[in-house]
């Protein structure tokens, strides 16, 4: 049997640093993921899968769909051999859907390149 605990507000053990639940809620992340170039998962929160649809270009699968599309996502990832700067941006061949979201990886002189260590989080309410 499932049990349900309704409150409006948590505090920590001494009664101090109080905070809503809705902001706790509202205001957490509801995916994160860190990936490698094979698009294998190294850790993840709501992530069904990455797949991987070419050099840079990878689509986030999460398990349980926002409500719409008005999320917001971002990403960052380690360097690629021979460049200090890597951009993570969404994938304008991947609609960005309730359920996905495409992003590209590409260094500073707008070269698509695979690197290791990507990480994508999003924010906005579930269905």
């Amino acid at each position: 049997m499932a049990s349900e605990l309704r409150v409006n507000t948590l505090k920590d053990a001494a009664g101090a640093n109080s905070i809503a639940t809705s902001f706790v809620a509202g205001g957490s992340a509801k995916v994160w993921n860190c990936f490698n170039t094979d698009a294998v998962l190294r850790d993840s929160l709501n992530t069904a899968s990455i797949t991987d649809n070419g050099t840079a270009n990878f689509d986030t699968n999460v398990t349980s769909s926002f409500a719409n599309d008005d999320y917001a996502f971002n990403g960052a990832c380690g360097a690629h051999s021979g460049s200090s700067l890597q951009i993570i941006g969404g994938n304008s061949a991947t609609v960005k859907e309730t359920g996905q979201y495409g992003i590209r990886n590409q260094n500073y002189n707008a070269s698509f390149n695979d690197t290791d260590d990507m990480m994508t989080i999003a924010h906005g309410d579930l269905a």
